[in-house]
């Protein structure tokens, strides 16, 4: 940008320089013509010659300053509408380079909340296990009790049959004990 900045200056500085030697020109031509209208017709055609020729060279130098300066004029012109474009688009990318910066800041945001609840869901997960590990535990106990209920039932079922009546109602009586106590352990079981 300060390179193309750099040149329009340089331009501009040429283009000045160009029109104030176009006004010398003309100037000398002025002076050149006003020469010659007040000199009378002298014999000397020469020197009449050589001040046309002079004329001529300076009027050819008009014609090549002024497409000199028309040519300048319009580079600047172009340096000016691409400097108005490389602007716009600087501009563009200011905003897109903005936008990005959000969006970085945003996804790091994201990232920070979603190692957050990485964490907070391993530990979750690490207390899951031990609970785990617990209840089967506790399962196992469990069963280990109802099966020796289990062989505790089988062996007053033995005693029940060599019972005489007197102990058919103590039977029925730990019959429904044991069945409560078998539904309390397989609730408790399921519970957990």
């Amino acid at each position: 940008m300060s390179h193309m900045q750099n040149d329009i200056h340089g331009l501009r500085c040429e283009m000045a320089s160009t029109l104030e030697r176009a006004a010398r020109i003309q100037n000398e031509a002025a002076v050149v013509r006003a020469h010659l209208e007040g000199v009378e017709e002298t014999p000397v055609h020469d020197g009449k010659a050589s001040i046309s020729r002079r004329v001529e060279e300076l009027r050819g130098k008009k014609v090549a300053n002024e497409k000199r300066q028309r040519e300048f004029r319009e580079e600047l012109d172009g340096m000016s509408r691409g400097s108005v474009a490389l602007e716009a688009e600087t501009t563009e990318l200011r905003r897109d380079l903005g936008r990005w910066r959000r969006a970085a800041s945003e996804q790091s945001q994201r990232l920070s909340r979603a190692d957050t609840k990485l964490q907070s869901l391993e530990k979750k997960r690490g207390e899951l296990r031990t609970r785990r590990d617990q209840l089967e535990q506790l399962i196992a106990e469990l069963c280990e009790k109802e099966d020796g209920t289990a062989a505790a039932l089988q062996e007053l079922r033995l005693q029940l049959q060599e019972a005489t009546p007197d102990g058919l109602q103590q039977r029925r009586w730990w019959q429904a004990t044991v069945a409560l106590l078998l539904l309390l352990m397989c609730w408790l079981l399921f519970a957990w």
